[in-house]
């Protein structure tokens, strides 16, 4: 009102719209603090903070991160030794995954003003992103130095040590952000998941509810999967058989987890056309909609499960629907160009060998994946999600002793250890619950966790990994144009991530697909290998 040419108080309110979710009027705002910014800029060429503003707007604001580049470097030439946008082009590169940009960026902030704190922080956070964790630490401690009430680096402080599994040293820096900021809520959030890793669970259920109660007004990714692990974790403090259960399952994803760099999904051409060329996001459908009716009951066999909400005589009993995790299916890296991967899922219309198979980075899938999950949130720092990981499946045989095998990995003594421990916590389960069927219910829904982590050996030459996740953030789609309605989830688009295109040994003029997907990609600035499959097929 005092000023209807202000842009910074454009920029601001469309910041406040953006908080609230009201994208529309955010938009509005922002072109109008856009419009100001020029006009301030064609009055005075040389006003480095109305090219870091405008700058701030295209980033913060629309996303619009070439138009943000262009507005810092101009701020930049103007003045070489303004720091902020330095740093505004470090937490973009950062945001794009471009670390070595990021690192020059923040650096020569650094360089122009050596107490720029945010910048120690944003070095910091690349190389925790890099899992170069004892760097990351010096750097968040530097921040602490120079400024003692710097709560993110406390907090970060405190992801670096969880990831570390040195969960006292973690605590003891989310209780150091804590004094200097009691209301800052992820702290609470990180506090939870340590405690839950050091099964100390009613602290984890308090910490949970405080966080709850900070977010409530301003709910985020974390909200709900604190709400979730609350239901669970009461049911974990009363029943100590569960609590087992739970924490078994726990080991037997650990030992399954695939910490590989590469992994590869098998597809139709027509949708790795829809993924490369017409640029669709990634999707995961339910379990309950994979293509093999087979899916999820090994398990269920080996522990003579699934039971019934009615009389355990009754073999015609009902039983009760129960939430299924959504499931994408990818192989190990060396099978991009398998024989029998090519029959298998490498199809096209059911043509065997006429579709292709698309390698990509899993680390970059998973980042991306926490980006566009916490995209809304008021954060520029690291953040954990369990949640997202994947994970090798494990193949039963039929005999008695050891039935089951992980192709590819030395750990088949355990998992068979884990397994038969499994199989009796939930026999002895099932006894004492008769009288409690929610509980059943609840252990039901824990296993259906793994339940898609194995398969029977007939599968073993597929060295098969799984992305499970619990769908919680994300939009449930439904897709009616099949016989039987299928439940999905979009991900994030691939186009970055890719590392390999290979094409089926049958697919119809191959060099064509690979000039398509070689010029769309190459357009974007990504240069992953092509190859067109030679494996003889018959």
């Amino acid at each position: 009102d005092l000023d209807p040419k202000y842009a910074d108080s454009y920029n601001g309110l469309g910041n406040t719209y953006n908080v609230l979710k009201e994208y529309e009027k955010a938009s509005e705002v922002y072109k109008k603090a856009i419009e100001f910014y020029n006009k301030e800029i064609e009055a005075d060429p040389k006003n480095v903070y109305s090219y870091n503003g405008l700058g701030n707007t295209y980033y913060y604001g629309l996303k619009e991160y070439e138009n943000a580049i262009k507005a810092y470097n101009k701020a930049i030439k103007v003045d070489p030794k303004f720091a902020f946008s330095y740093y505004n082009l470090g937490s973009i590169y950062t945001e794009l995954k471009e670390h070595d940009k990021a690192i020059k960026s923040y650096n020569k902030a650094i360089e122009v003003d050596p107490k720029y704190v945010d910048s120690y922080n944003g070095l910091g956070n690349i190389y925790n992103e890099r899992k170069k964790y004892y760097e990351a630490i010096r750097y968040y401690k530097t921040a602490i130095k120079i400024n003692p009430l710097y709560v993110y680096a406390y907090y970060n402080l405190g992801l670096t040590y969880y990831d570390l599994k040195k969960y006292d040293k973690a605590i003891d820096f989310y209780n150091g952000a804590l004094k200097v900021d009691r209301n800052y809520a992820l702290t609470y959030y990180g506090l939870g998941i340590t405690y839950y890793a050091l099964k100390k669970y009613n602290e984890t259920l308090k910490k949970f509810n405080e966080y709850l109660i900070l977010t409530e007004q301003n709910r985020d990714y974390y909200t709900s999967i604190a709400e979730s692990r609350i239901t669970e974790l009461k049911i974990l403090i009363k029943n100590p058989e569960y609590r087992s259960i739970r924490e078994l399952v726990d080991k037997i994803k650990e030992l399954l987890h695939y910490k590989e760099k590469f992994i590869t999904h098998y597809t139709g051409l027509s949708v790795a056309k829809a993924l490369i060329l017409d640029d669709s996001l990634f999707r995961l459908s339910e379990g309950a909609f994979l293509n093999d009716t087979s899916e999820g009951k090994e398990l269920d066999k080996y522990l003579s499960f699934p039971f019934s909400s009615h009389n355990e005589n009754d073999s015609d009993a009902a039983e009760e629907f129960a939430q299924k995790p959504f499931i994408g299916s990818f192989v190990a890296e060396k099978k991009h160009d398998d024989l029998t991967l090519w029959r298998m899922y490498g199809k096209e219309k059911m043509v065997e060998a006429k579709g292709s198979s698309i390698t990509i980075d899993s680390d970059k899938l998973l980042e991306n994946l926490m980006s566009k999950i916490t995209l809304n949130m008021k954060t520029d720092k690291s953040s954990k999600a369990e949640e997202f990981r994947f994970f090798r499946v494990a193949y039963i045989k039929d005999v008695e002793e050891d039935p089951f095998i992980i192709p590819g990995a030395d750990k088949k003594k355990k998992l068979n250890i884990y397994m038969k421990d499994l199989k009796a916590k939930v026999n002895e389960f099932l006894k004492k619950s008769k009288k409690n069927y929610s509980y059943a219910q609840n252990l039901k829904e824990l296993l259906n966790e793994i339940a898609y982590l194995f398969k029977s050996v007939e599968y073993q030459h597929e060295y098969e990994v799984r992305l499970v996740i619990s769908g919680i953030g994300f939009e449930k789609n439904i897709d009616p144009s099949f016989d039987t309605p299928r439940v999905y989830i979009n991900l994030v688009t691939v186009k970055p991530l890719i590392e390999i295109i290979t094409l089926g040994p049958k697919v119809e003029k191959a060099d064509e697909w690979a000039a398509a997907f070689h010029y769309e990609l190459r357009k974007e600035g990504y240069l992953p290998k092509i190859f067109i499959s030679k494996i003889p097929f018959k």
